[in-house]
């Protein structure tokens, strides 16, 4: 991403980084697969694997998580697919 006809960079190299983690080879996030730990989430396949701090909020029913990312300097919310295949209660001890 650039500044109109510029070579200039808009995007940080670090938000570079989290974006292309985030999009990989295909240029799309992909959805998201993981399951969920009493309030903890862990995601075993998808985009937002090893990303579980980012995700700020889900939603079971529509398969999808709320995450927090730079962009542009800013924290930026944006939706992306998770389905939570299963959760595991946590012991009562």
């Amino acid at each position: 991403m650039g500044y109109g006809d510029s070579e200039r960079i808009a995007v940080s190299e670090d938000e570079q980084r989290a974006l292309q983690y985030l999009i990989g080879d295909k240029r799309c996030i992909e959805t998201s697969v993981g399951f969920a730990e009493g309030d903890k989430i862990v995601v075993t396949a998808g985009a937002l694997t090893g990303k579980e701090s980012i995700i700020k909020r889900i939603n079971k029913h529509k398969r999808q998580a709320v995450i927090e990312i730079e962009f542009f300097g800013a924290i930026s919310e944006m939706t992306v697919g998770l389905e939570i295949i299963h959760a595991i209660a946590k012991d009562l001890k």
